[in-house]
């Protein structure tokens, strides 16, 4: 499975670097030298291997590939997306990916259903959970320990702590 880890949107000097909008929590690990990211073209998945990686902004990334070193080898990939396979990602401790906390179940500690995850949203104090509760409501749960008591990715449950005045 591939998600997205980038986009590219254009040049960054003539020797190929190329500036990213990235939309991984990991761009240090994502963009190692020597890693493999896979360029989406149509429906095809092209590997490129990392040569260099930087930090230019909040959320861009200067990034350059092995063997695509001018403005006109890089050109064709301005506006494309960049993926990295789901298997080949290791996380740290505790961390999950967005697209597997989508779809849990909200229970409570004590078992009673609150909802289920619609979306997760990101926001500068760091991630939040959408849970739909109904037909008409849904909330914003902050990702953080207070609030998140177990992830349980095999039962496809998340246990989430009923703080007064959240649901």
């Amino acid at each position: 499975m591939y998600l997205q880890i980038g986009k590219i949107s254009k040049n960054w000097g003539l020797k190929g670097e190329v500036k990213v909008y990235s939309c991984t929590d990991f761009a240090n690990l994502r963009y190692k030298k020597n890693n493999t990211v896979y360029l989406k073209e149509d429906d095809k998945y092209i590997p490129l291997k990392v040569n260099t990686y930087r930090k230019y902004q909040t959320g861009i990334d200067l990034v350059s590939f092995t063997g695509y070193d001018s403005l006109n080898s890089v050109e064709a990939f301005f506006g494309k997306e960049i993926y990295a396979l789901k298997e080949e990602i290791s996380l740290p401790k505790n961390t999950f990916f967005y697209s597997d906390l989508k779809g849990l179940n909200a229970y409570s500690p004590n078992e009673k259903y609150l909802g289920v995850v619609e979306n997760v949203k990101e926001y500068p104090a760091g991630p939040s959970l959408l849970i739909r509760v109904n037909e008409k409501n849904t909330v914003l749960v902050p990702f953080i320990a207070q609030f998140i008591n177990k992830v349980d990715l095999e039962n496809q449950k998340i246990y989430i702590n009923e703080i007064e005045g959240l649901f």
